[in-house]
């Protein structure tokens, strides 16, 4: 009876430290990004960045809007209603995951008119 008290003993140990380890790997505010702040002194809106990209190429950007997965491994999206403009991800602003799709957000950086359209480099991100 005490070798069969024991070994229920350990596995509920284990039990319990598995599940202890589950939960801590899935906390910290979504776990998946280390947040830069989103810094800057210009302030726009993802429409004006959209409809009028040549006017802010080359200039540092803060904006706000919805977080959406890009169609690539290095970038994602930054939306608000039907606009979005590309954010390229950086060593400091590691691109979010898709468990993160539209969560509220706040990116910097330096807008590149690429072929016509907008892409953020980004600086820093928040997510709000």
């Amino acid at each position: 009876m005490k070798k069969r008290l024991v070994k229920t003993g350990v596995a509920a140990s284990l039990l319990v430290l598995a599940t202890v380890a589950i939960i801590a790997a899935g906390c910290g505010g979504g776990g998946s990004v280390s947040v830069t702040p989103a810094t800057g002194s210009g302030s726009a809106t993802v429409k004006e960045v959209a409809t009028s990209a040549a006017s802010f190429d080359g200039k540092t950007v803060v904006l706000d809007g919805y977080y959406a997965p890009g169609s690539c491994t290095s970038c994602f999206l930054i939306k608000d209603g039907p606009y979005s403009v590309r954010v390229e991800g950086t060593s400091t602003v590691p691109v979010p995951t898709d468990a993160e799709t539209g969560a509220k957000i706040k990116v910097s950086g330096t807008i590149r008119v690429v072929n016509g359209s907008p892409d953020l480099s980004a600086t820093g991100l928040e997510f709000l």
